[in-house]
């Protein structure tokens, strides 16, 4: 008579982003830069329906019948009434159609929470070709970002304590900063030689500080050899990281 469990999950996402690009000449050659500031809000609403309650469930399936032979929750008849149910209505396991509307609202609930998350970014960058090798010019980029990351939710009592077959959400409410700042650059070493048709060294460095894992430095190397158009040699060796997201830290 219940049903099966039903998920209802809606996701709302809204985000504003404004930014600018321009150049400027420094070091006797000309500089792009470009920044940009994003704020995002995303609502997640998950809901399970029909999800049994526990509690209620062994109220309402331990019943017995009063002296007039009408089932009743047991809970509300033994000898200790500090722990009726006045709410209890009996269910009956066996069979289809044999329970009443008002028996099965009290042996299922909605499991149900709401979380919203927002995200807030500024990022500034500005690249440039400031001198040139033997082989072509020498590529650098620079840059600073600004990252917020949160999360706050609500959920039900019910949920709370785990009083739910499925769903049982628990809140998750938690906030951390990112500051980081790079500066990247390829280095041409070679261009139409016998031996290499094009030859370049990357070098890039990150400094990233968070306020939940705290500071660390990231870096990259590499080597992009090109032998003829059909043959060409990547080598990469770096240093990364992944820092605990919202739910991982906050759950």
């Amino acid at each position: 008579d219940v049903g099966r469990f039903i998920a209802d999950n809606v996701r709302q996402l809204r985000r504003w982003s404004v930014g600018g690009d321009g150049k400027f000449d420094a070091f006797g050659s000309t500089w792009t830069w470009d920044a940009y500031w994003q704020s995002t809000m995303q609502g997640l609403s998950s809901r399970i329906r029909n999800s049994g309650h526990v509690p209620h469930i062994n109220a309402a399936t331990d019943s017995i019948r009063n002296a007039q032979g009408i089932p009743v929750c047991r809970v509300n008849v033994d000898a200790d009434p500090t722990n009726d149910m006045p709410g209890c209505v009996p269910f009956n396991f066996f069979g289809q159609g044999v329970n009443s509307q008002a028996a099965i609202n009290y042996f299922v609930g909605v499991s149900f929470r709401y979380d919203t998350l927002r995200q807030h970014i500024g990022s500034f960058t500005v690249n440039g070709e400031p001198f040139s090798t033997w082989a072509g010019p020498v590529s650098i980029a620079a840059g600073a970002e600004h990252r917020r990351e949160s999360v706050k939710g609500v959920n039900t009592p019910e949920d709370e304590v785990g009083a739910y077959l499925a769903g049982n959400f628990k809140t998750t409410t938690g906030v951390f900063d990112v500051n980081e700042g790079f500066v990247e650059t390829v280095i041409p070493l070679a261009k139409d030689a016998s031996w290499a048709k094009s030859l370049d060294m990357s070098a890039a460095i990150r400094a990233t500080d968070y306020t939940t894992s705290g500071y660390v430095t990231t870096w990259k190397v590499g080597a992009n050899w090109q032998f003829i158009d059909d043959i060409r040699v990547r080598f990469t060796k770096s240093r990364d990281i992944r820092a605990a997201a919202l739910g991982e830290l906050f759950a």
